[in-house]
């Protein structure tokens, strides 16, 4: 008898357990007093409308970034070029580097026309005072072959001109190489010295000078050795410029170049003249100082022409100081 009231009571509650069950899962509109978040409901800042939760954050106020629109990426530019060098006062590096900037060969075209100019003006004056060459020593070396079976009297002079100038050469080339060819303080030191030459030549020819150095003179060879030295260091300094056009020094292959040159007939500020243009202000630079070297030689003399060039070889260096440098393209 107690068993089977036992085995009665066990059925009821487990009947009673599935049908709770059952209402709950159809109860499921209705949520959970204990599952709902507890937050503060806040009125519409515009006045009307529900309240929002103090919790949720507008859509607007923070934008999804996939939805943001796309920035096209910079391309790299070079930055605009200057017209001249800012002074060295108002760098960061200072002097130091100023004198470590290299200057592009566009900007050294300017002061190789005045190099140009300068190289007429003295060669006008050397041949006219030793019959032979300070800078043009393609014509020395036929004069050089043509002394050795007698037929030119000035060996020596030839011979010390040409050797003078290769020393030169040599030495500054690879002084050159050494600093940096188109450094603005190389390019300093290197006119900076053709300069001196000059002057301490313009004094020993000035009337004040010594006439044993002077043209005739037992040392005359010494004048034009400085002439030569100086005329090595400034072809040296243009063939390194990387401006074929402007060597400052032979007129062969310029005139050459300029009349096979396919180009030769555009107008001047054509993009494709750039070459033309040169060898044509090369040449006129050339014959210009020529002529003023032999008018000056004329009526003032040989002093006055060697000090007239070494002004040149200043306003050489005023203008390597103004010349901008290149560029370097920031990424």
């Amino acid at each position: 008898m107690s068993s089977s009231g036992t085995h009665t009571g066990d059925q009821t509650r487990v009947l009673d357990i599935e049908s709770s069950a059952a209402g709950r899962a159809h109860d499921t509109s209705a949520p959970s007093p204990s599952l709902k978040p507890n937050v503060l409901e806040a009125p519409c800042p515009h006045g009307s409308g529900s309240g929002s939760s103090l919790n949720e954050k507008d859509p607007q106020d923070s934008p999804n970034p996939l939805n943001a629109p796309l920035r096209k990426p910079r391309p790299n530019r070079a930055p605009t070029p200057r017209k001249f060098a800012p002074p060295p006062w108002k760098r960061r590096a200072g002097w130091g580097g100023y004198l470590a900037e290299s200057i592009p060969t566009c900007n050294i075209v300017p002061t190789l026309v005045l190099q140009a100019f300068s190289a007429g003006i003295l060669d006008a004056t050397t041949y006219a005072d030793f019959s032979t060459f300070a800078s043009n020593q393609t014509g020395n070396t036929i004069l050089l072959t043509v002394s050795i079976v007698g037929a030119h009297p000035l060996l020596m002079l030839t011979g010390i001109s040409l050797g003078s100038f290769l020393g030169s050469a040599f030495v500054f080339g690879h002084l050159g190489h050494f600093m940096g060819v188109r450094r603005r303080g190389w390019l300093f030191l290197t006119t900076l010295t053709q300069a001196l030459i000059m002057f301490i030549c313009a004094i020993l020819l000035s009337p004040n000078g010594s006439p044993r150095v002077s043209p005739g003179g037992p040392h005359e060879w010494l004048t034009l050795s400085l002439f030569a030295i100086m005329s090595g260091a400034q072809v040296a300094m243009a063939r390194q410029s990387a401006c074929q056009e402007m060597p400052t020094a032979p007129m062969t292959s310029s005139y050459v170049d300029l009349m096979a040159d396919k180009y030769i007939f555009l107008r001047w500020k054509h993009p494709k003249a750039g070459p033309r243009n040169r060898r044509v202000m090369y040449i006129g630079a050339m014959i210009v100082g020529g002529v003023l070297g032999a008018v000056v030689h004329k009526y003032a003399g040989s002093w006055v022409v060697v000090l007239v060039t070494g002004f040149m070889k200043m306003a050489v260096v005023a203008a390597l100081a103004l010349a901008a440098p290149e560029q370097v393209q920031e990424e």
